[in-house]
């Protein structure tokens, strides 16, 4: 209805120039949005690039599009971060670290994308909280597998019950619930920065 009104009083005080004027700048956005894609599937795949590299070229590539005010804006919400973190070509460099050397890098990154300390040191807290929880439940996998492999039928459920109890506490019931959905978070993609 918002948008039913807002044309009908673009028609009333632009006539027949209001779809011009709207298809153009829409047109142009929808172009910007297609440029922008291309280049992050560029960055995407560009391995043989540095971290500071594709930080620099997603940067300049919103800055270019959108403008300095929306660099900021994505800086701020995390968006250009996460956007940053989530290519293939910069988890590859992030996977090839050693732990401790991974997160400086990632300070490193999100300091060149202009967060400010305070978030890159309480994003550094979550990042080593996410690290724990990933190297427990790579743990936790490894022994259900085991599990899966030499029981079955209630002593398998029980097993794996216990197994989840111990690695898990209040949230085993959760894990449980997941898996019986089919679902095993420590089997999804790890995005180094984001998970």
């Amino acid at each position: 209805e918002r948008q039913a009104a807002l044309l009908q009083k673009r028609e009333e005080i632009f006539g027949d120039l209001a779809n011009d004027i709207w298809d153009r700048a829409e047109s142009e956005l929808e172009q910007k949005a297609e440029t922008f894609q291309r280049e992050l599937a560029k960055l995407d795949q560009a391995h043989g690039q540095s971290l500071q590299e594709l930080a620099y070229q997603l940067q300049s590539t919103v800055e270019e599009l959108y403008g300095n005010d929306m660099t900021y804006r994505l800086t701020g919400s995390g968006a250009l971060g996460d956007t940053l973190f989530r290519m293939d070509s910069v988890q590859s460099q992030l996977a090839d670290l050693p732990a401790e050397e991974r997160q400086q890098a990632i300070n490193d990154l999100r300091r060149q994308l202009g967060y400010p300390e305070d978030a890159i040191e309480k994003l550094a807290e979550q990042d080593q909280e996410r690290a724990r929880k990933w190297e427990q439940g790579n743990a936790y996998m490894s022994e259900r597998e085991q599990l899966t492999s030499n029981l079955s039928g209630e002593q398998l459920d029980q097993a794996l019950e216990d197994l989840r109890q111990e690695y898990f506490g209040n949230t085993s019931i959760t894990i449980r619930k997941e898996e019986e959905d089919g679902f095993y978070r420590f089997e999804r993609k790890r995005y180094y920065g984001i998970n």
